[in-house]
């Protein structure tokens, strides 16, 4: 669960408190719309139950409002939000090493190392304060990362300002680097025209991304993620780097899914993930490329928009292990739509008056939160989880 907290004496803002991960994933729908009970009911609000989770935030169509003056009220703003809603997972430094973080067996980006996913700078430089406003005001959902409606404006330009002052390295003879100093955005993205469709070549693009360039090694012929390097993917913190699946769009692209968007992480990479600037191919070849990955992607029934939207994959994966909660492939087959209905509708009464969940999740050390979902949310989930393959020998 969650709480909303006025900050004693302050501007009047509106900040949710972090208990679990999970609790904040759920948080991210928006904040005036009314959420359906746990018992499933089916009460709707503005807006009809479902949608919102058909359109998820996109990173790149983030507006971005004037920035306030960077005062020492707002800096002090931004350290009181920070303590409230990102200290849980990045930690009282931004390494990284929050309590809920270190509990669940995540790891946050480490802020200290000035690795930032989402930016429009050039590779090497840090990101631009509106690249930061972006991710603040999004989330990144998929790595666990929510949206917090909550948050207005100036809450989000004073976190920041935070989020800038932890980006210091402190190297083993005491001396510090502040990376928005020694590394400042020098170069804004301007991307070049989209071409018109009958200039793009998706056939080309396949090529390109099976052959010449070969995307599939990581990606997968597929784009699935499932390509022969991909198990043995590191990050810059050597910790295993899950490879996107390309086929699942908007849910799935945590930059933008548009062509513009794809050329760009094309163009500048990400990271402190394995994903390259790919800056030395021609301009053709990287527009090719976006064109056909943007063939890759599929429709999305219903339950799973919800199950990525809600950020499941967080704490979930399908068939590549235990990660916080159980594997999920071949979930259906290991408990009955009835069992499934109740468990969704409300976890952690399911774990108080059952005992024999309760043992099926004794090796867990947290517990899943309530998602909030509404029935017919829940039989959507329930739908898409049976089509889920089983794991290796049918269990």
């Amino acid at each position: 669960m969650s709480r909303i907290v006025r900050e004693p004496g302050g501007p009047g803002f509106l900040v949710e408190v972090a208990i679990l991960l999970g609790s904040l994933l759920v948080s991210s729908a928006p904040a005036a719309t009314p959420k359906a009970s746990g018992g499933g009911g089916d009460s709707e609000g503005p807006i009809a139950q479902e949608d919102r989770f058909s359109h998820p935030p996109q990173w790149s169509k983030e507006p971005v409002p004037p920035a306030p003056p960077r005062t020492a009220e707002l800096l002090a703003l931004g350290d009181r939000i920070y303590g409230w809603n990102c200290f849980p997972c990045h930690g009282a430094e931004g390494k990284g090493d929050g309590p809920v973080a270190l509990r669940q067996g995540l790891h946050p980006r480490d802020l200290t190392r000035g690795l930032f996913l989402l930016k429009t700078s050039a590779p090497g430089e840090m990101p631009f304060d509106e690249d930061l406003y972006r991710t603040i005001a999004c989330g990144i959902v998929p790595g666990g990362m929510p949206r917090i409606d909550a948050l207005e404006a100036r809450d989000r330009w004073a976190l920041v300002a935070h989020v800038k002052s932890l980006a210091v390295h402190t190297r083993s003879d005491g001396t510090r680097e502040a990376h928005f100093e020694t590394k400042p955005p020098r170069t804004p993205w301007n991307a070049p025209p989209v071409p018109k469709p009958p200039e793009l070549d998706p056939a080309r693009g396949k090529d390109l991304f099976l052959q010449r360039v070969q995307c599939a090694v990581c990606h997968g012929k597929g784009g699935k993620g499932d390509g022969p390097a991909a198990a043995e993917l590191r990050d810059a913190w050597e910790r295993p780097a899950p490879v996107p699946d390309l086929t699942r769009g908007e849910l799935g692209l945590k930059s933008g899914s548009d062509l513009e968007d794809i050329f760009r992480v094309l163009t500048l990479g990400m990271a402190g993930t394995p994903m390259p600037s790919f800056a030395a191919l021609p301009e053709k070849d990287r527009w090719d490329l976006a064109a056909y990955v943007r063939s890759l992607f599929e429709p999305i029934s219903p339950g799973e928009r919800i199950f990525l939207g809600a950020g499941c994959t967080a704490c979930h994966t399908v068939g590549r292990g235990k990660l916080v909660g159980p594997d999920l492939a071949g979930v259906r087959s290991r408990h009955d739509r009835a069992w499934l209905k109740d468990w969704l509708a409300d976890p952690p009464a399911m774990l108080t008056r059952d005992p024999a969940t309760r043992k099926q999740f004794q090796d867990y050390t947290v517990q899943m939160p309530n998602p909030n979902l509404s029935a017919r949310e829940i039989e959507s989930v329930i739908e898409y989880l049976g089509t889920l393959p089983a794991l290796p020998g049918g269990k």
